[in-house]
């Protein structure tokens, strides 16, 4: 990748983990009752009329694509991780359920290393353990219990960093465009059927807020796709642990959950890991050639 675009991508991810924590904020709103399956098809359609105002009457073109069975495979990955996340952000305080997913992240360097074959230095590799450290500190390592709600969040995590791969994987040769509009026809795929299954009518506050999450997933979803298009997984994840950052300031303001002293070590940990590596990656960008590694 071309280290000139580094800055860019760490942008570009960074706005998308904000979108990510307003979303995460709407379904925490709505509440432990939220209707998995009308958020799915609610926020496939937000993201379809997205790409259509995007592309207006050429938004077939989205859909043609030589891999149709990994996209296929990406949107079953987001729709099976769609309950998990929303069932843990529903039952944790916001921080530690972004904390949680988080433990993916890790599992996400290692991977883009072994299955994509990046270059992986050792500054991402400090960047990134010294970020984990952080994610253990504020969990309280050996404090949690064991119980449904994190072993949810183990899946979550563990879902996320094989979305991670299989993203960077298809935007190798795919478009931005033609991988959401996979994965909404994916989600839908699933979720309509059951949605309609089961349909109980949405108050307007949740249909509000449903929509909420559409809008912010969709352009998160494209920012984040957008920065593993310019910039490696491993270069990025540093930077998205932020959003830890993010979701401890939205869970203090809008459902008054406290925030403690361990919570803000770990949470600096990860700060100063993921501003150290944008920096480093920033000097990269005006020192080094756009074929070396790092």
């Amino acid at each position: 990748m071309n280290p000139g675009t580094r800055p860019k991508a760490f942008f570009l991810a960074f706005a998308a983990i904000t979108l990510f924590s307003l979303e995460a904020a709407f379904a925490r709103a709505i509440g432990p009752g939220i209707d998995l399956a009308q958020v799915g098809v609610v926020r496939a359609f937000v993201q379809l009329a997205f790409l259509w105002l995007w592309l207006g009457r050429h938004l077939g073109t989205a859909f043609a694509t030589q891999r149709a069975r990994m996209h296929v495979g990406r949107g079953l990955l987001s729709v099976a991780g769609l309950a998990a996340y929303f069932y843990v952000f529903a039952n944790m305080p916001m921080a530690n359920a972004t904390v949680l997913s988080f433990a993916g992240v890790l599992v996400t360097t290692v991977a883009a290393q072994i299955v994509l074959r990046e270059a992986v230095g050792w500054r991402r590799w400090s960047a990134t353990i010294a970020g984990f450290a952080g994610v253990l500190v504020v969990l309280r390592a050996g404090a949690t219990p064991f119980d449904f709600v994190l072993l949810a969040g183990i899946y979550m995590a563990a879902n996320g960093a094989a979305i991670n791969l299989a993203t960077k994987g298809l935007t190798r040769t795919e478009p931005t465009q033609t991988i959401m509009a996979w994965i909404s026809l994916t989600t839908l795929a699933v979720a309509l059927p059951v949605a309609v299954a089961t349909f109980t009518p949405p108050t307007a506050r949740d249909l509000a807020l449903m929509v909420g999450i559409g809008l912010a997933g969709t352009i998160g979803q494209y920012g984040v796709i957008s920065a593993y298009r310019l910039a490696d997984v491993s270069a990025i994840a540093p930077v998205l642990y932020m959003r830890i950052v993010v979701a401890s300031a939205i869970g203090y303001v809008a459902f008054s959950e406290t925030i403690d002293l361990l919570t803000v070590l770990g949470a600096a940990t990860v700060t100063v890991s993921a501003l150290y590596i944008s920096r480093h990656e920033a000097k990269l960008a005006r020192d080094r050639s756009p074929t070396a590694a790092t």
